[in-house]
């Protein structure tokens, strides 16, 4: 026939795949390696896009012609205010943030910061169970569920979704959490050092710290920054410094807090490292 494409999908993973399936799947990869001609998908820099467009309903008017979502005044000065932080803490941010860039890398996510996709790409995505599309997309539709629950119910209301709001005192979303990381054993971790019990040390050390950390509570999000950035990595299981200060800044944040508060979880939680890279 002439004037026809073919055009085939195959899975990325073998996982849930029979011994059968995957005979199958290697006969088929293997005729359209021969035969075909390889096309990624999507980049890094699309995965956002989707993510977005999948999780959110957008009005007409706040797509362009290209697909790609228009950001109304509100939401670009929401961007501007974090990016303008990042900036004035340019030193104390990982080197391979583009600083000079940040509102551009504010708004390409919006409404979630940077940090939160970012870490699916650097660090989980070496996981052997993580998925890469299905399981991002089914951990942020509870995530957002939830904040939105928050917010509709007059609780606290985030200008972003950020890594450290990630609802693990849910234990629906500690479940899904634990399918993607392969270890069911972070249970007890979580629930007794970060959040998920009245007496978990990070929630209590909210409660007794001062105003800004407590109404932030800065100590939960700092526990839930560093298990997320604690997973996976080509280099370094361990989340750094300037990887939580990024990912818990915002307007108005004192940096200060922030070391404060490592300090605190550090002191009392054997299974946090954090690593402090000399140059960033």
């Amino acid at each position: 026939m002439k004037n026809v494409v073919l055009v085939a999908s195959i899975p990325a993973s073998l996982l849930e795949m029979s011994q059968e399936d995957e005979d199958d799947f290697k006969r088929y990869k293997k005729m359209l390696d021969r035969v075909g001609k390889p096309i990624m998908m999507s980049s890094e820099s699309e995965a956002a896009e989707i993510i977005r467009r999948r999780l959110f309903e957008w009005d007409d008017d706040a797509l362009g012609q290209n697909g790609k979502v228009n950001l109304n005044k509100q939401a670009t000065d929401v961007c501007r205010s974090y990016a303008d932080w990042v900036v004035d803490h340019r030193q104390q941010v990982p080197g391979w943030f583009p600083v000079d860039q940040a509102l551009d890398a504010f708004k390409a996510t919006y409404p979630f910061h940077p940090m939160v996709l970012s870490v699916f790409e650097r660090k989980w995505q070496t996981l052997p169970r993580f998925q890469r599309t299905r399981g991002v997309l089914r951990m942020l539709a509870l995530w957002v569920s939830k904040a939105y629950q928050e917010g509709y119910k007059g609780g606290r209301k985030e200008t972003l979704i950020g890594l450290g709001t990630a609802p693990l005192d849910d234990p629906m979303f500690r479940s899904v959490i634990f399918e993607q990381l392969d270890e069911e054993r972070l249970e007890a971790a979580i629930t007794t050092d970060i959040c998920g019990k009245p007496d978990s040390h990070a929630t209590r050390l909210d409660q007794e710290a001062v105003d800004a950390i407590k109404k932030s509570r800065l100590h939960r999000k700092a526990g839930v920054v560093i298990l997320f950035e604690s997973n996976g990595g080509t280099t370094s299981e361990d989340a750094t410094v300037p990887e939580v200060r990024l990912a818990l800044g915002e307007p108005d944040l004192d940096s200060g807090n922030v070391d404060t508060v490592l300090e605190s979880l550090v002191d009392i939680e054997d299974w946090i490292v954090l690593s402090h890279p000399s140059t960033n």
